[in-house]
């Protein structure tokens, strides 16, 4: 998350610097996106 949305480094870089796919990314990205909103929602009592 630090490196993509942060840092705002491409994917692929993202990949490269973590030795994984850019598929594998995303899918980080997007559960880190998930935890994020769920934790909000959680502290403000929704």
């Amino acid at each position: 998350m630090i490196l993509s949305k942060i840092e705002d480094r491409p994917q692929k870089e993202v990949a490269e610097i973590m030795d994984t796919s850019i598929k594998a990314v995303e899918s980080l990205l997007q559960r880190a996106k998930q935890t994020i909103q769920k934790k909000l929602t959680e502290s403000e009592g929704f």
